[in-house]
């Protein structure tokens, strides 16, 4: 019985000391946009500022951009690539991510030839390990 006590001592030892590490697998990162409005002039490009720390793998990594309004898609990005036939016609060839940015945790959108229906909330929701952390970013086309 000494051995079993001992075995048990050892083995509640090794649950109690495995377990935080179990716990902290899943990464913490938050999502920050710029808190100002981006304000441009009707046919310029505008880039959404917006940044994830820490920076995430590319692997199972999202980031998708929509109205906040209207929950239009505006840009998807998956597992390392653009998703360009998840995007609402109104974006098609108008967005782009700063794809070799990315790893660096720079999620921005740039949207090309803004028009006044462009101006509003934006939402980057960025997905990674089954956590989905978003944050807003405003756009003001002026005119």
């Amino acid at each position: 019985t000494v051995y079993l006590n001992h075995l048990f001592a050892f083995l509640v030892f090794s649950l109690i000391s495995v377990q935080p590490t179990i716990l902290s697998s899943k990464t913490s990162f938050s999502v920050n946009c710029y808190d100002q409005p981006v304000r441009v002039d009707p046919g310029q490009d505008a880039v959404l500022n917006c940044n994830v720390i820490p920076s995430l793998p590319l692997e199972g990594l999202e980031v998708e951009w929509i109205e906040a309004a209207s929950g239009k898609m505006v840009h998807l990005y998956l597992d390392g690539e653009d998703a360009p036939e998840s995007q609402h016609y109104d974006y098609r060839d108008r967005t782009e991510l700063f794809n070799d940015q990315i790893p660096n945790g720079n999620v921005s959108l740039k949207l090309k030839n803004v028009n006044s229906n462009n101006a509003g909330r934006y939402r980057c929701t960025v997905t990674f390990e089954s956590q989905s952390v978003q944050a807003d970013a405003e756009l003001k086309v002026n005119g």
